[in-house]
């Protein structure tokens, strides 16, 4: 695609404004999480980004509604548009594991997940948005690009590659079909 850009990353701090993480192995020592949120709007303002793509775990945050629709806001007037990817079905099984175990016939390749084992995460994702004003950013929903149309099932696999990393990421075979 050759789009040059930027990926602002730290494990457990999505970088919201006013997000206070839960303390974890992977989450920002101190009070530097509480200023990963400002200090990404900061360099945002600065570098006069113009496409921004809010990513993660949506279903693994306590967050209390009015982060998301602050941090849009505060990047809408640094002159951001953003965008927010809803969040990955999550399989129930070590997927590397099974999708190993397959290829060696061990077990039988995993089955898709149905449509209702993802119907949790996106009821989760809709509340945490719901305050968001409408038209204040563009949805990339996994759901919508990655099912199969004919049986609305998420499949772990295309065309033989595996679309999962973990149980939380996509493989680069993902993250091109996505």
């Amino acid at each position: 695609y050759h789009c040059p850009g930027y990926a602002i990353t730290h494990g457990n701090t999505p970088a919201l404004v006013r997000f206070k993480p839960l303390p974890g192995e992977f989450a920002l020592p101190g009070d530097q999480e509480s200023q990963w949120g400002p200090a990404t709007l900061e360099f945002v303002r600065r570098h006069k980004i113009k496409n921004v793509f809010l990513v993660c775990l949506w279903t693994s945050y306590p967050i209390d509604g009015e982060e998301i629709p602050e941090t849009l806001k505060a990047l809408q007037q640094a002159g951001a548009d953003c965008w927010i990817m809803a969040p990955l079905p999550q399989p129930p099984l070590d997927i590397r594991r099974a999708a190993l175990l397959a290829d060696r016939g061990v077990i039988a390749s995993p089955s898709p997940l149905p449509p209702e084992a993802v119907a949790y995460n996106q009821t989760l994702f809709q509340k945490r948005v719901s305050k968001c004003r409408p038209g204040s950013y563009h949805l990339i929903d996994p759901l919508t690009i990655l099912r199969d149309p004919g049986s609305g099932a998420f499949p772990y696999f295309y065309r033989g590659k595996l679309l999962y990393h973990d149980t939380c990421h996509l493989s680069v075979e993902g993250n091109l079909r996505l």
